[in-house]
C-alpha cells in the first residue's frame, strides 16, 4: 500500500488543468500523525500543481485528517464526501475548493 509521501508525489500527474481555468489557490494539507503524514501545500495556478512539504501563513482552504484516512481517500477506498459527513476530514476555508478535489486531483 503507498505511503503518503509517495501519494503526494503523485498529485501533479493527477491534476487535471482543464478543472481549473483561472484558478489560484493554495491548499492546505495537514495530516496526522505528522511523522506519517505530516503538512503539505498544493498550490495550483497558471495550470500548474506543485506540492511542497510544509505549512503556508494563509492557505485558501485546509484539510485536515490522519494520514491513514488520506491515502483511503487518495487511493479511492473513501469519497471526499463520505470522508466529510462521517468527521474523517475537516475543511476549513473555500468549501467551494473543496467540492471540487475530485476533479481537479482525482482525490475521492
Amino acid at each position: 500500500m503507498p505511503n503518503v509521501t509517495e501519494l503526494m508525489a503523485e498529485l501533479p500527474g493527477r491534476f487535471d488543468p482543464e478543472m481549473a481555468p483561472g484558478l489560484n489557490a493554495v491548499i492546505q494539507f495537514e495530516l496526522s500523525p505528522e511523522d506519517e503524514g505530516g503538512p503539505y501545500i498544493v498550490t495550483i495556478r497558471d495550470n500548474s500543481c506543485v506540492i511542497e512539504p510544509g505549512l503556508h501563513q494563509s492557505p485558501s482552504m485546509t484539510l485536515k485528517m490522519t494520514a491513514s484516512d488520506y491515502v483511503d481517500l487518495a487511493t479511492g477506498k473513501i469519497s471526499h464526501q463520505l470522508a466529510f459527513m462521517t468527521g474523517r476530514l475537516r475543511v476549513n476555508g473555500d468549501l467551494s475548493l473543496a467540492t471540487r478535489l475530485r476533479d481537479l486531483l482525482g482525490l475521492g
